[in-house]
């Protein structure tokens, strides 16, 4: 679960509420319980509540609605909270009467025991409670009518609580059901009992502008016409002659539940004939006037683009009735779009329309439109106040429509939030391009998507001028005409429609006689025009492989070598080669995506191509550990086979180090000795050239082969690179690989400020603050980490070792069930689990953790290490084992030589076996000063002073800090009696370690390596003066 710890919690709920919008836009789908914060959060009751009600809306929006008491059995704490979970309730109920429904007070007291819904129909109005029923209305009418006309805010609020329900009388017609709702109103089929009981539909509204009027001064096929207005206290009503209930909502949500758009006009056919059907039925009553069997068989007739081509027509000419009437609509929506049962589209609820003539029009139809919907000015208008309407965003909403209708998608993201911060964003998606609609809906022309674009400018004055021309240039395309008012950019699309103008011209001898003229400059045009596209796509390429290789050199050297993360790793390597068909074709280089690049481009792509087959080959080796012999042999081969296809990719002598090393240790293990020696000769006289590559050797299967250059290569790399995430990210990772903690700590920080935005910064600096004990400053970028990435299982595991390292036990219970759940696998978190709850005092749940933990057979080197401590105490030699077992797998695993040599030392008493031990790590990682400082500590207890003394010194110089300051202290004074000098050397260090960490002095008081100088004048006022409360952490 998501927990920000960056002090108060001033951000509120948003934070958590953006994570979760973010994984919805990015994946389809989030779940909530990934993006709550711990129970114990003072927000967790207010963030759950938001998170449903956000839920609730995409569930509803997509159609799978969820009921609230799915929720509520999931997450029994909802409703403790009696205020916010009426919250969540009227979240429901909102999204059941946008859907039709209509939910009672009294049903939501059956269900919850909610004893007042206000915000219900049924409910009685309360008295001065306008400024709650106007929560109803959209977030921008509250705020844009309360700053605009705060007592026309009061009154429509007022209004609106006296709105009837199906089922009543009104005004002369009884109400049947309810087919729509708006921010003022709603749309009923009723029936008119003084005109032989005929069905209308009959809009109620508070009475806000003059729609009656604007109405009026409209008769259009395509405009929904007036029978008569009605005005009963605060309300008016608009009656309507009933042509249906389908509106352009309807066909959106059906269009998006295909997935993708038909191919015939026969499914808007069908959508109307279903929803036909399904009315008369629900309503028990006539259907809408009979359909024209002539306009259903033209639907069915014509392709979907065609057919919805053809409904844009009809809409702009509706327009531009209304606009040369001085009507400007404002709200145009496909909900405000009427598909009638006889295919017939036709504008309604005009509502906001605005009288261009009335000077005070702007002002009382304050900025208009649902936002999603509106153009940039009236986004600006929203933030400006009012301006005098403009026909042109009327065209901008109904090239939107078009633009969903063909492709099934808004073309601009779906954002919500506060309205100040909302209105900016909205405004910026839509200033760039008009977005393109072929991608999505390949059977659109280029003709109609240049249509749709210059309807979506985001500059006024390069839109269509008039409705009128939209209409002109919408008919032209269906006529298979050239375009007027945009550009008509396919040469081949303007000759095809010239041969369907012209059949007989474009048949037999007059065609073959015009080819010969036409074709050179077809040939001409479009081969110019593919080099053209070719390069742009060759770019696109480019982009993405140096994504999935700055992704892969993160996730690919990580020593930690998370098999979820190296499987990611993988995956983004595949793709990557898949896209230039490098693993299939020998001659992948000649493709167009590589060709049409410059030349410079062309060898940095082979180069990070060569690099993206050695990190995929890394990742195959890893993935043969612990596999059978055959298994292990078959990915050794492919590994081999990536690392011989990247030699391929650097011009003569250019093949790196990285390159020859790594092929002399797959080559060890797949038995080519001999090869091996050559490629590892080929290794020793090559170069190193970049930091990139250092990361990589550093970092390979085959061991630290960097030599004394190697540093001089780092500092030139981050000086010629000093903008390159990726690379301060395995700078960072081979600092920590080699224990150079605080350097480590630094490369991260300059990640993150190059890259706040994602979590790998964070998370790997929270792991170096680990190891060196820093659990609180650990916790704080886990916890960032885990906020830009909540499903990273890693980041909730080490998130665990934080809190237990700072006392927190039922926090790092929490943590570890929350890393299990999303999917880790390491059987090292049962045995960190049941340390936890042994801690937190649940005995019988560590009980069975650790049953469950020895149960598992484990798959990585840190469980097996995980295996062996919880082994230790009751047998030490099955741990030994266990430690052997995680060196089988990784001879380079620290944890494992760390504590086979403390169990040899310190429970078997085999000091000499464990030098041996820490030699070899040592050897291995130099600059990893534990290991060195410990090793110190053995020889010293064996007398070996001088060596003890060596690695003594040699540790001070590497690392300052109170760890290996304690330690240093025990050296010299298992050396005082050989050297006297030794004691206050020894007490000198002592205190450096307790000065930087008191909580020493509790494990210095009985350790016995501090025996020697513990009747020294001296040591027992260190004790005094640095006394703890607490054992150190860890």
């Amino acid at each position: 679960m998501v927990e920000r710890g960056d002090g108060p919690h001033e951000e509120g709920v948003d934070p958590f509420v953006d994570a979760y919008e973010e994984a919805q836009a990015r994946d389809g789908h989030a779940d909530i319980a990934s993006y709550l914060p711990d129970p114990g959060h003072p927000l967790f009751a207010a963030v759950l509540c938001e998170l449903v009600r956000v839920d609730m809306e995409y569930a509803w929006t997509r159609g799978r609605p969820v009921p609230l008491e799915d929720y509520l059995a999931r997450f029994p704490s909802l409703s403790d909270d009696t205020t916010l979970f009426r919250l969540a309730a009227f979240e429901e109920c909102r999204q059941r009467r946008q859907a039709g429904e209509s939910p009672s007070a009294e049903e939501y007291g059956r269900r919850f025991g909610i004893a007042d819904a206000s915000w219900l129909p049924s409910a009685a109005p309360r008295p001065g409670d306008a400024g709650t029923r106007l929560a109803e209305m959209s977030g921008s009418w509250e705020m844009s009518l309360r700053a605009v006309a705060p007592r026309t805010a009061e009154r429509v609020a007022e209004a609106l609580s006296q709105l009837p329900e199906p089922g009543s009388e009104f005004a002369g017609f009884r109400l049947v059901q309810e087919l729509g709702r708006g921010a003022f109103g709603r749309v009923y089929l009723a029936r008119q009992g003084d005109l032989a009981d005929r069905p209308v539909a009959l809009k109620v509204s508070a009475e806000l502008f003059d729609e009656p009027r604007a109405l009026a001064q409209l008769q259009h096929t395509h405009v929904v016409p007036i029978y008569s207005a009605h005005r009963v206290g605060g309300l008016r009503a608009v009656c309507m002659p009933y042509f249906g209930a389908t509106t352009l909502a309807d066909v959106l949500s059906e269009l998006r539940s295909r997935g993708t758009p038909p191919d015939s006009g026969a499914a808007l056919a069908e959508t109307l004939t279903r929803r036909r059907i399904d009315a008369r039925a629900s309503t028990d009553g006539p259907p809408a006037p009979s359909a024209r069997a002539a306009a259903i068989k033209a639907l069915q007739d014509e392709s979907y683009v065609q057919a919805i081509l053809r409904l844009g027509a009809h809409l702009a000419d509706g327009l531009a009735h209304a606009h040369e009437r001085g009507i400007i609509h404002r709200d145009l929506k496909p909900a405000n779009v009427l598909l009638t049962d006889d295919g017939e589209p036709m504008l309604l609820d005009f509502n906001l329309a605005a009288d261009v003539k009335d000077p005070h029009a702007a002002a009382a139809a304050l900025a208009g439109g649902t936002l999603p919907y509106m153009a940039p000015e009236a986004l600006d208008t929203l933030r400006t106040g009012p301006q005098p309407a403009d026909p042109r965003s009327d065209i901008y909403a109904l090239g939107l429509i078009l633009y969903e209708l063909l492709t099934g998608r808004h073309p601009f993201p779906e954002r919500r939030g506060p309205l100040e911060e909302l209105l900016p964003l909205m405004a910026a998606d839509r200033r760039g391009q008009p977005p393109r609609l072929r991608p999505w809906n390949p059977a659109v022309s280029r003709a109609a998507e240049s249509i749709i674009a210059r309807c979506l400018e985001p500059d006024v004055g390069r839109r269509y001028g008039e409705a009128r021309h939209l209409l002109e240039d919408l008919q032209r395309e269906l006529d298979d005409r050239p375009l007027r008012h945009a550009p008509d950019p396919s040469r081949r699309e303007r000759l095809g429609k010239w041969a369907r103008r012209h059949p007989r011209l474009s048949s037999g001898t007059a065609l073959m006689a015009m080819a010969a003229v036409v074709i050179v400059g077809i040939i001409a045009g479009y081969s110019q025009r593919q080099r053209r596209f070719r390069a742009v796509e060759a770019e696109q390429a480019f982009r993405r492989l140096a994504d999935d290789h700055e992704a892969a050199r993160i996730l690919l050297l990580d020593p930690a070598d998370d098999p979820a993360r190296r499987e990611e790793g993988l995956a983004l390597c595949r793709r990557a080669l898949g896209r230039y068909e490098v693993l299939d074709r020998p001659d992948w280089a000649r493709s167009y995506l590589i060709t049409s690049l410059p030349a410079a481009s062309q060898a940095e792509l082979k180069e990070q191509v060569g690099e993206v087959l050695l990190l995929g080959a890394r990742a195959l080796n890893r993935q043969s550990s612990g596999l059978a012999p055959d298994q292990r042999a078959t990915l050794s081969r492919s590994a081999l086979r990536w690392n011989g296809l990247a030699e391929a990719c650097y011009e003569g002598d250019a093949a790196p180090r990285a390159l020859w090393s790594q092929r002399a240790y797959l080559a060890d293990l797949a038995g080519d000795h001999d090869g091996a020696e050559r490629a590892r000769r080929r290794a020793l006289a090559t170069p190193i050239r970049s930091l990139r590559e250092y990361a990589m050797i550093l970092l390979g299967d085959d061991g630290p082969g960097a030599g004394p250059e190697a540093l001089p290569a780092l500092a030139d790399a981050s000086r010629r690179a000093p903008q390159d995430f990726a690379l301060w990210m395995n700078l960072g990772q081979c600092q920590a690989h080699r224990g150079r903690l605080a350097d480590a700590e630094d490369c991260f920080t300059v990640a993150i400020a190059l890259r706040p935005g994602s979590p790998w910064g964070y998370f790997h600096r929270g792991r170096v603050e680990l190891e060196r004990r820093d659990h609180e400053q650990a916790r704080l970028d886990l916890d960032r980490a885990i906020w830009l990435r909540p499903d990273l299982a890693a980041a909730y595991v080490n998130r665990a070792l934080a809190r237990l390292g700072s006392g927190d036990a039922p926090g790092a219970v929490a943590d570890l069930t929350t890393a299990l759940d999303r999917g880790a696998v390491e059987t090292r978190i049962f045995f960190m689990r049941a340390q936890a709850r042994a801690r937190a005092g649940d005995r019988d749940g560590a009980r069975r953790d650790r049953d469950e933990g020895l149960r598992r057979p484990p798959a990585d080197p840190e469980s097996w290490v995980a295996r062996g401590l919880a082994r230790l105490p009751s047998d030490p030699e099955a741990a030994i084992r266990d430690f052997d077992a995680a060196l089988a797998l990784d001879p380079r695993c620290r944890p494992a030589l760390q504590n086979k040599a403390a169990v040899l030392s310190d429970r078997l008493g085999r000091t000499g076996e464990a030098i041996e031990v820490l030699h070899r790590a040592v050897s291995l990682h130099p600059d990893y000063v534990p290991s060195r400082v410990g090793r110190g500590v053995l020889l010293a207890r064996l007398g070996r002073r001088e060596e003890a003394h060596r690695d003594a010194e040699e540790s001070r110089r590497r690392d300052a800090s109170a760890d290996t300051a304690y330690r240093i202290a025990c050296i010299y004074a298992l050396t005082a009696k050989a050297d006297p000098a030794g004691r206050s050397r020894a007490l000198g260090m002592l205190a450096t370690a307790l000065g930087q960490a008191p909580a020493w002095a509790e494990i210095a008081r009985t350790d016995p390596d501090l025996d020697p100088i513990r009747e020294q004048a001296g040591f027992a006022d260190l004790l005094r003066t640095f006394a703890p409360s607490s054992g150190p952490a860890g």
